[in-house]
């Protein structure tokens, strides 16, 4: 297997670290921003604990300038990152993606995952949908940050403008939306609807959510993920 080189892992969990060492790094930044759950520095720290890989996790958020400031690395890995970007650094997907193109080495790759917004694939009144609103009202109404998709398209725009940078590959993934992820999006909103002061609002919400549970088992539908290779020019 060729090594990947020294490589960033932008916004680590289990997943992107187990993907990475696979690939012989020589070195692995990881970076997260969570300090607890699973896409903790203690979770992406037992990962690479257990693959005996060179790496240091770091705790930061890309909103700091400073943070890994003039460093450079043959691969930038973005895992299904820029949808977690509006819970710590709103409004700043764009700033975001900047930060990353500027962090590869010339003749160096940016690997990127991402998530296709299910409001561009489901129809407005698909069951799916309707549980996706929910569970973000009900974190708008506590006051508490969601995640934010950027659609694929949107992402080449970027790349594409951005000087020095060429687009390699792309290449789309279908995945089902089922009861599973109805049920996850019903536990969420019923969160965040514990966080409300207020009773009304908050049994409402609960209520809803306890009977769209029952129906779950009928929800379905199909989503994509997207990966997009670019190349920084020489």
């Amino acid at each position: 297997v060729t090594s990947w080189g020294k490589v960033l892992d932008a916004g680590t969990g289990h997943g992107s670290m187990c993907w990475i060492v696979r690939h012989s790094p020589s070195t692995v930044d990881a970076v997260t921003a969570a300090s607890s759950g699973k896409y903790s520095q203690r979770v992406a720290q037992a990962a690479a604990s257990s693959s005996g890989a060179k790496v240091n996790v770091v705790l930061g958020n890309w909103r700091d300038e400073a943070l890994l400031a003039g460093r450079l690395y043959d691969v930038v890995v973005s895992d299904f990152l820029i949808g977690a970007v509006e819970m710590f650094w709103p409004y700043a997907q764009d700033a975001m993606l900047a930060r990353l193109t500027k962090l590869v080495r010339p003749g160096g790759y940016l690997l990127f995952l991402g998530l296709e917004p299910y409001d561009l694939l489901l129809a407005p009144k698909d069951p799916l949908r309707k549980v996706e609103a929910l569970g973000d009202a009900a974190a708008m109404l506590a006051g508490a940050p969601s995640y934010r998709e950027m659609p694929e398209a949107w992402v080449l725009r970027q790349l594409r403008g951005t000087p020095g940078f060429r687009v390699v590959s792309t290449r789309q993934f279908t995945s089902t939306l089922g009861p599973r992820y109805a049920q996850s999006q019903l536990e969420f909103a019923a969160e965040q609807a514990g966080k409300l002061d207020d009773p009304v609002l908050r049994a409402a919400i609960l209520q809803r959510a306890a009977a769209m549970r029952t129906q779950a088992a009928s929800f379905g539908g199909r989503g994509r993920n997207y990966a997009i290779v670019a190349r920084r020019e020489p």
